[in-house]
Parts: structure tokens; sequence; C-alpha cells
């Protein structure tokens, strides 16, 4: 029995046949061309991919070099220790109470401690509630200025590190309290 596919070949004199033939193929191109991508949109996708890992190249390039610039030669545990005023074993122990501090970017921590510090906290006070480190600065600031402008000065962090709706309920209850002394 023999397994080989059987083709038709037209014959070279059978023009009639070769025109079906053509016709089918232009009807199958053409439906082709509208349900399957082009080369040229292939190529304009790949082209987007392209510039998209460009993009996240250069974006971890500046990235690493932001780093460099904070760092320098020193370790994310060296840069804290000194920032903080710490030994390894209190390091060692925020890492341990916090571990998510260690994924921060290091320009992220150094731009939170400026803040913090400025505002006259002390390192003490982060090696006791390094959770602070893994919030966004930009919440800390809104908080930090809704607290004070309360007459609140909180003295540690517990307060800024709350969930959002501890938060909202302690302003809350601040705001009704100021209400009632104001009466």
């Amino acid at each position: 029995m023999n397994h080989l596919p059987h083709f038709t070949v037209p014959a070279p004199h059978d023009n009639n046949s070769a025109t079906q033939q053509n016709t089918h193929l232009s009807k199958t191109a053409s439906r082709n061309e509208l349900t399957e991508p082009t080369q040229v949109q292939v190529m304009i996708a790949r082209g987007r991919e392209i510039v998209e890992h460009s993009r996240e190249f250069e974006k971890a390039v500046q990235r690493r070099s932001d780093s460099k610039a904070v760092l320098g030669d020193q370790s994310i545990q060296e840069y804290l220790c000194k920032r903080l005023n710490c030994s390894e074993a209190a390091f060692r122990y925020m890492t341990k109470k916090q571990p998510a501090i260690l994924k921060v970017h290091v320009t992220k921590l150094q731009e939170t401690l400026d803040f913090l510090f400025e505002e006259g906290f002390s390192s003490n006070q982060v090696q006791q509630m390094p959770r602070v480190l893994c919030h966004s600065l930009a919440t800390i600031q809104v908080r930090l200025t809704e607290l004070r402008d309360l007459g609140y000065n909180p003295i540690s962090f517990s307060i800024l590190c709350k969930s959002l709706h501890e938060y909202s309920e302690f302003i809350n209850k601040m705001s009704g309290s100021r209400k009632q002394i104001a009466l």
C-alpha cells in the first residue's frame, strides 16, 4: 500500500485549469490578508516591542546609576547602618521585624530618611518602626501635615504607618475631639 500523498498537477497546456487555480489562490490570499497579520504589521508590532524594551532598559540603567550615586561602594546594609547610626545587629533586628525594607529602592530610602530627619524625627525612631521606610513618601508627607494641622505632633511613626482605614478613623476621632474642645 502506497502512503505517499497524491498531488494533481495540471498539464502545461491546460490554461483553464491554471486560471481556476490562480483564481482560487488569489481568493485564499485575500482572505488570509484580512485574517492574518501581514509582514508589515508584524514588523510594526516587533518595532513597538523593541521600543518598549528599550525604555525598560533605559529605566533599569537609570535606576542602577541612581543607586550607585547614593550607595557608592557601600551595600544597602552599610548605607542604612551609617544613615541610622546603628550596628549590624540593630540592622538585622530591623530587617527581621520588617523584611520588606530590603526591597525598597535605595533612592526612595534616601528621600524618606532625608524627609523624616528634616521633620525632626530621629534615627532611633526609624529603627523602632522600620515599617515607615516601606510607605510612600507622599503618604507620609500628607499624613504628617494633616496631623499637625489638627494640632497633633506625632512622636512615633505608629499613626503614620496605620492602614488607610485605621488612619481615617484616627483622623475622624481627632477632628471630633478638636470640635468638642472648640465648643
